[in-house]
């Protein structure tokens, strides 16, 4: 029942500003769906792919955010998808793609 109210309210538009406890963990992750990619023969390929927050005391996923990888970065996806979640208080877990430096101040 949990999950279909969380699903629901996110279905609704209503995920932003997530009500969540403190200390919640979040992992955050992209994934390129490779059978989207135009240009094989290209240098540079344009593919999807998305990012998903999942929260683990949930075990759901609480955002995800679709993006072609010639318009957006992941990291900019990321930051953007943060930004309207206004999670604060939480532990996020990341790949090292997130662990630069300029990024973690």
């Amino acid at each position: 029942m949990v999950f279909l109210r969380g699903f629901l309210r996110l279905a609704s538009g209503q995920g932003e500003n997530l009500s969540h406890s403190s200390g919640e963990w979040f992992a955050i992750d992209g994934k390129s769906i490779k059978g989207t990619v135009q240009g094989y023969s290209q240098a540079y390929q344009n593919f999807v792919s998305v990012v998903s927050v999942y929260s683990h005391q949930r075990g759901f996923v609480v955002a995800l955010k679709q993006f072609e990888n010639k318009q957006h970065s992941e990291i900019k996806v990321v930051q953007t998808l943060l930004a309207a979640l206004g999670l604060q208080d939480v532990v996020f877990t990341f790949d090292a793609l997130h662990a630069q430096e300029k990024l973690c101040s």
